[in-house]
């Protein structure tokens, strides 16, 4: 509401004018009723009058019958209410406001509605993407500053905690899904590596050879790379798959009070009765201390229940193999007990569309309870007019062994018995 109220503010309510993504359907000018659309007060008074007429125009249906958008437009253009004119206000600040209309119902259903070939026969305009509002440097890097913006906070937190992330992908979605993460949010770590089987210098991929080519025996191959290049450069180690988006400042600030010489973990954590483990899907991160214990403690001679065949997936079986040497499982949750690591699509946590204490994700959850570029803008770019939010204090205080091992104990409270 806040952009609405930006974009009506130059614009005289007076004038006999309407907005919204402005569509043609042979002689008639409409607005589409999806994204909603937004009429002055003399538009409305001279429709108002038009209902009360006793002969209205000919091209005007007021039975009741046919499109409400279309026959909106046909009415309203016989009696001189002018559609949007978007020289009195720039593309940028329509698409935000578009954009956030959506984000209010839905995040992806403005996706559903722009890939309908109906919806861009029709369009008026030239369709406009999200990538159009997103500069993209020479080197596949998204740059896009805005200058009001103040980011002391997130650059302190760069320097202070060091994530390395690593996430798999596959030679075949080097240039398309591995690249986006790279363009959006893998770009805000401290170090970004792609694990494939291949090596591809441009994406910074680094090809690995496990023994066994499953999820485990990757995950088993890229610490042993982890530990021997980089275990002493970076304080965290964050594993994601292509499909993971990451918002890293607030990873930053939770880890912040953490400290990476404590074996510790953090994720989605579910239960099994073997063992509790942090869900792949939403990624996990693991203390420089979790990584170096892992290598030095479990590889070598790894105790009964852990498996290092590498068969399996990593999620389950990094849980079974910390186990056994006492990695805490952390509480990743906010001071509100709000979950910050989402293994799901964002549509499945946002409207709940999973199937209750039957699904597998409620049967598994530990606590009770994309589209790369659309996520990138609607959290760096989108922004209410007239609105900032002030950033939280950093703490300065880390986290003791005793501590997280207190705080994982209290948060035993919130466990769902199975």
């Amino acid at each position: 509401m806040e952009n609405l109220r930006f974009m009506l503010n130059p614009h005289d309510s007076l004038t006999p004018i309407y907005f919204g993504s402005k569509q043609q359907y042979l002689n008639v000018t409409f607005m589409a009723n999806d994204p909603g659309y937004v009429l002055s007060k003399e538009a409305i008074q001279r429709f108002y009058e038009l209902l009360s007429s006793i002969s209205p125009p000919e091209n005007c249906n007021l039975d009741g019958y046919g499109n409400e958008d279309i026959e909106l437009g046909k009415c309203l253009q016989t009696i001189g209410v002018l559609p949007d004119n978007r020289v009195l206000y720039s593309q940028r600040l329509f698409i935000s406001l578009i954009i956030g209309f959506i984000a209010g119902l839905s995040i992806g259903y403005f996706l559903v509605i722009t890939s309908d070939p109906n919806y861009q026969y029709y369009l008026y305009h030239k369709s406009m993407q999200i990538e159009d509002y997103i500069e993209v440097s020479s080197n596949n890097i998204i740059e896009h500053v805005h200058e009001s913006e103040n980011t002391t906070i997130a650059e302190t937190l760069y320097d202070r905690v060091k994530i390395l992330c690593w996430v798999i992908t596959e030679p075949q979605n080097h240039a398309t899904r591995a690249k986006y993460v790279k363009q959006t949010w893998g770009k805000r770590c401290n170090k970004l590596i792609f694990i494939s089987t291949e090596d591809d210098e441009e994406l910074g991929a680094i090809g690995v050879t496990p023994k066994i080519p499953q999820y485990w025996g990757i995950t088993i191959s890229t610490l042993q790379y982890i530990y021997e290049n980089h275990l002493n450069e970076y304080d965290w180690f964050l594993k994601a798959d292509e499909a993971t988006y990451v918002i890293v400042e607030n990873l930053r600030y939770m880890l912040n009070s953490h400290n990476s010489d404590v074996p510790i973990w953090f994720g989605s954590k579910h239960q099994s009765p073997e063992a509790d483990y942090n869900s792949r899907g939403a990624g996990y991160v693991l203390s420089r201390e979790a990584v170096r214990q892992f290598i030095e403690n479990v590889l070598p001679s790894p105790k009964p229940g852990c498996n290092i065949e590498g068969y399996g997936y990593d999620d389950f079986e990094l849980g079974l193999c910390f186990k056994t040497i006492n990695v805490i499982n952390g509480d990743s949750r906010d001071s509100e007990g709000r979950t910050r690591f989402f293994p799901l699509a964002l549509a499945d946590h946002l409207l709940s569309q999973r199937d209750g204490p039957k699904d597998w994700f409620y049967d598994r959850i530990y606590y009770k309870t994309g589209f790369m570029f659309t996520i990138e803008f609607v959290i760096y770019h989108l922004r209410p007019y007239g609105i900032w939010s002030m950033p939280f204090d950093i703490p300065t205080e880390k986290y003791t062994l005793e501590d997280e091992l207190r705080l994982v104990k209290e948060a035993e409270k919130d466990r769902i018995i199975v």
